[in-house]
């Protein structure tokens, strides 16, 4: 968005680029903007990438406590409640996050 940003100012420096190239970087930088402040892409890959990093530690950590006791069911049960705690986790802040309008933490604008 930034490089599209100082194009447009570049390309409205030179007369002889037809009008549609002066415009073009003003027209994506627009675009891209309204897309990622509507859809937060950003905050939901590192919402993603958290969850996915918590799995990952779940599963290093059952690993790890079942070598020392591989017949204790206390280890898979652990292992079982922490992996659906994370999930329904995310998957209830999602769901409030949409029904809020509020995804990415931010109330969603007022649309009149």
């Amino acid at each position: 968005m930034i490089l599209a940003a100082g194009l447009t100012a570049f390309a409205a420096a030179i007369d002889s680029w037809p009008k549609w190239a002066i415009v073009l970087p003003a027209v994506i930088t627009t675009v891209a903007t309204g897309l990622s402040a509507n859809y937060r892409f950003r905050t939901k890959y590192v919402n993603f990438a958290s969850a996915g990093e918590r799995l990952k530690w779940v599963k290093l950590r059952y690993q790890i406590r079942s070598e020392s006791a591989p017949d204790d069911p206390k280890h898979l049960e652990d292992f079982v409640n922490s992996m659906e705690a994370i999930v329904s986790a995310e998957l209830a802040e999602w769901r409030e996050g949409l029904l809020a309008g509020d995804i990415a933490g931010k109330k969603a604008p007022l649309r009149e």
